[in-house]
């Protein structure tokens, strides 16, 4: 279970016709609109109304440029940037 929210979102995650998804490498909750392609992210739970953390998007990318890395599609990313491994491991985003 994700420590941030209530039972509902864990089961919402789980469920195909719920268009709500958990991003772990960003720390982020988005909902998927009707084409699949766009997506929105949320700041709060749509059932118990808890402010999720904020989404760690920006820093990942930060993070990467300082190690030197400017093409964030680049193949040879660091395995830790590939899921949240990279921010449970700096102790400032946790």
């Amino acid at each position: 279970m994700h420590k941030y929210c209530c039972d509902k979102i864990e089961t919402s995650l789980g469920d195909k016709t719920i268009k709500i998804k958990y991003f772990p490498v960003f720390r982020q909750y988005v909902i998927k609109h009707k084409d699949n392609y766009a997506s929105r992210t949320i700041q709060f739970c749509p059932w118990c109304g808890s402010k999720f953390p904020k989404s760690l998007a920006k820093e990942w990318s930060d993070e990467l440029e300082k190690i030197g890395f400017d093409d964030l599609l680049d193949e040879n990313i660091p395995d830790e940037f590939k899921n949240d491994s990279w921010w449970k491991n700096r102790k400032c985003y946790v």
